[in-house]
């Protein structure tokens, strides 16, 4: 749920799954090329790189209001 309708407050969620599952109906697996090992489903290095390159592309698509983030940076 979180995905299509983010909590009250939050203007975007950025889906970290979307970018590391495994396409459906395996949406809930990590992709193996992401895993450490085959019996450690935790995220690995180049996960890890994908994810980052991802979000900055995410987030520099984001709409930007310039009042709201030079008052959160002023805090």
């Amino acid at each position: 749920m979180i995905r299509t309708r983010p909590p009250e407050g939050v203007d975007a969620v950025f889906d970290i799954a979307e970018i590391l599952s495994c396409p459906a109906p395996e949406e809930h697996q990590i992709e193996p090329k992401y895993m450490s090992s085959s019996d450690d489903p935790h995220p690995n290095g180049l996960a890890g790189a994908v994810v980052a390159e991802a979000f900055l592309k995410w987030f520099e698509a984001q709409p930007k209001d310039q009042n709201a983030l030079m008052q959160d940076l002023s805090k």
